[in-house]
Order: structure tokens, then sequence, then C-alpha cells
């Protein structure tokens, strides 16, 4: 940018890959780069069990020059609870620091935790505005079932918000990257409940303080026109929204 210093920091410059794509990534996988930039990456690994998420961010200086001024913001959220490591003011020339962070499910919440990262580099004042790749579908447990389980729970959730539909035009109907994204849901994905092999089942439960919520999700594809007809049904409706939008980020050609 031209003259006149001062002012609000400038935005990092824009990645090869969107923040938006990275933390889509991190929602179906546990370790990989939720930001990086020409002077800094951050690198996440997470755990889950139970009500209890661990994370670790990795914040690398990829620079010879030091890096000042680094703070880890957090607004604050009803839920999850998070608790967050200080990070030092100053990363070193080539040098990493590794920052823990515990999220606890309090409650079922609708949106990944937002995070601000500000920082200092060769005089330049930088924010990153991005999100911690946490969404309720990371404390889900894959459950393989029978028929008969799948179509009792399928049965008994009928009519917004608990069951929502949606058809969509999509990618190229590709059942590995159908199964790979069940995966990351924590859906177990199920062979023998639909006799149509263009179409798709998964099952999942998760506890929440106010009990179990039980999730099965079938998506029917028509290969020829790349066309797919999502059903997600859930006993809580936090639960079968989160699921539908991983599906419509991964599947869905923006309109």
């Amino acid at each position: 940018g031209g003259g006149g210093g001062g002012g609000a920091p400038a935005p990092a410059p824009a990645p090869a890959v969107s923040a938006k794509e990275r933390l889509h990534a991190l929602l179906l996988s546990d370790a990989g780069v939720l930001h990086e930039d020409a002077a800094l990456s951050i690198q996440v690994q997470m755990q889950f069990q139970g009500l209890m998420g661990r994370l670790q961010l990795r914040y690398v200086n990829k620079t010879g020059a030091a890096i000042d001024g680094l703070r880890f913001l957090l607004p604050p959220t009803p839920a999850p609870l998070i608790q967050a490591a200080t990070v030092p003011p100053s990363l070193g020339p080539n040098s990493a620091h590794p920052q823990m962070i515990t999220v606890q499910m309090t409650d079922l919440f609708n949106e990944a935790p937002r995070l601000q990262i500000a920082y200092t580099h060769q005089g330049h004042a930088a924010m990153v505005e991005s999100r911690l790749p946490v969404s309720v579908c990371k404390f889900f447990v894959p459950v393989v079932c029978t028929k008969d389980q799948f179509f009792a729970v399928w049965a008994k959730i009928a009519g917004a918000p608990n069951e929502l539909t949606q058809v969509f035009k999509g990618k190229p109907v590709d059942p590995a990257e159908i199964e790979r994204m069940f995966t990351g849901m924590r859906y177990a994905s199920l062979k023998d409940i639909d006799p149509n092999p263009s179409n798709f089942c998964g099952a999942a439960k998760v506890a929440t303080p106010g009990g179990e919520v039980y999730c099965v999700i079938r998506i029917e594809t028509q290969p020829a026109q790349n066309a797919y007809k999502l059903t997600v049904k859930t006993s809580h409706p936090v639960c079968s929204a989160a699921s539908r939008q991983i599906v419509l980020d991964t599947l869905a050609v923006p309109a």
C-alpha cells in the first residue's frame, strides 16, 4: 500500500488457499494448516473424546526476521468453553512455538469459534481473522448399526428443524470422496441400509450435557446429472444444521 503510515493494520495478503477452504478442510481432518502468509504459518493438531477437545496450534515464523507483538484473541462465546495457553509476544527468526487449547462442549454450538491473531513483522502490523476448526461434528462418534436400528431413528424424526433435506447440483459423484467426508464428519458409513448403490447412508451419536443425540444421514445421488438429495435427521437441530453445512461445503458447486 501507498503513503501515510499508521492507521488500521493491513490485512495479511490474500493466501492461495482461502481461510474458508482451510477451515473446511480442518472440519473434516484433525491435522493441517489453519493459516499461512508470507511470515507466519499456524499448524494445528486436534484430538476429541467425549465432551473434550485438545488442540495444539504451532506458530511458525517462516522468515529470517523476528515476529513481534504476537497476540491471540478469542472473543468469548457461550459455548464451547475454551481455555488457551498464552503465546509469547515474539517469535525469533525461523522458530516455532506450540500453544495448547482445550475445548469443552458445555452446550451444543452453531459455529466454529472466532479467532484473531495480531502480530508485527518488519514494521508491518498484520491481523489474521480465522476460526478455531471445531464444530459439533468433532464430538460425534460413528455408530455402526443394522438396517432396523437405522430406520427406527429415521422414523422417529420428521420435519424441520431436526429433519433437513436439500436437493443440489454438485461435483461429479465420487463414492470415495463421500466415504472420506463421512469419516471426517465422524459418521459410520453404512453399506447395507439402502439397496441402491448410488445412495450413501451414515449414522453417529454425540454425548451432550443434555443427553445423547442420535444422527442419521442419507445422500441419494444421480451420477449422470451430478445431482444430490441430502436428508439429515438428528434429535437436535444444531446437529442437523452442522451436518448439512459440511455436506454442502464438500459436495455442492457454488451457485
